[in-house]
């Protein structure tokens, strides 16, 4: 019996020796397309999955844009001549920072018309009874029937991640296992309300009403601000399992498969502060500088490849 019949069998109420959770979720193909689609969810549940898409592919940006400036630091940190009042990189922190300050305290958000993790987690904690055990074994396989042990070898994988399912929701559910625990949701609100405290003071004094002889950017830290992103990156983690069930997924910072530092390896020359008459070229003390940050070896190579 393949797994199409075990599962129209158990859809019509028929009685069955051995049954999985459900058709082959766990293969790719058609059904498992279904499934990831979210084919077999309720209109709400498709609402909730929708919103936390929304936020993790915002927050993925976020954390893109982190990346950069924290390269950005360990470059300056690395340079004693970058470590002078620059403007170029004070614009640069302040655009990171008063962004940042808004797209992470965005999450916070309760309007109605906003996607925000907090109205997502406020509307998971008012319908505990919308994600049921039985409707998170069906959103995620498509069956409403516990996985069992099978003789069938190709049922092993449906099997093991069916149980796998079964037990994350443990972790999620209230004391009797069959709902969402809204206990826990509460503290994961409370918790994000926290980390945003600091961020949502300067929100509203440095970044909303900053005036000439008004507060400064520098009252509020990037550490602050990346404490809330942190935290935001947890609980975006834990309820896109709950809802897309990615369990490979950690985290949100995109692998960098670019080498966009490399265009501030080499000195930006405009032709009027030349004194050659090459377009772009460095000037002579520019050469200098540059041929005393080599390597004693590189530098000797170099000099002998032009006197020779």
């Amino acid at each position: 019996m393949d797994a199409q019949e075990r599962s129209r069998r158990a859809a019509a109420g028929e009685p069955l020796a051995q049954m999985i959770a459900g058709p082959p979720w766990a293969t790719p193909g058609p059904f498992m397309d279904r499934v990831r689609a979210g084919e077999f969810a309720t209109p709400k549940i498709r609402s909730w999955r929708e919103q936390i898409q929304t936020i993790s592919t915002d927050l993925s940006d976020l954390q893109a844009s982190r990346s950069v400036v924290e390269r950005l630091r360990r470059a300056i940190a690395e340079n004693p001549r970058l470590q002078t009042y620059n403007f170029l990189l004070d614009r640069m922190f302040r655009w990171y920072a008063t962004s940042t300050l808004v797209m992470a305290y965005r999450d916070l958000d309760v309007r109605g018309d906003v996607v925000s993790m907090r109205r997502l987690l406020e509307d998971l904690r008012k319908n505990p009874g919308e994600l049921t055990r039985d409707r998170f074994r069906k959103l995620h396989t498509g069956s409403d029937v516990i996985a069992e042990r099978s003789a069938d070898p190709e049922s092993l994988s449906a099997f093991i991640m069916g149980r796998s399912l079964e037990q994350y929701y443990t972790t999620i559910a209230d004391a009797k296992g069959r709902n969402l625990c809204v206990d826990a949701i509460a503290a994961d609100i409370d918790e994000i309300v926290a980390a945003a405290e600091d961020v949502h003071k300067a929100r509203m004094t440095v970044y909303a009403h900053r005036a000439a002889a008004g507060p400064a950017l520098n009252e509020i830290s990037l550490a602050s601000i990346h404490n809330l992103v942190d935290v935001l990156d947890r609980v975006v983690n834990k309820y896109r399992k709950v809802l897309l069930y990615e369990p490979y997924l950690d985290g949100h910072t995109p692998v960098d498969q670019t080498n966009w530092p490399e265009i501030l390896t080499f000195p930006w020359i405009l032709p009027r502060e030349s004194d050659t008459s090459v377009p772009y070229a460095a000037t002579p003390a520019v050469a200098r500088t540059l041929l005393r940050a080599l390597p004693d070896d590189e530098r000797r190579e170099l000099l002998r490849e032009f006197l020779d």
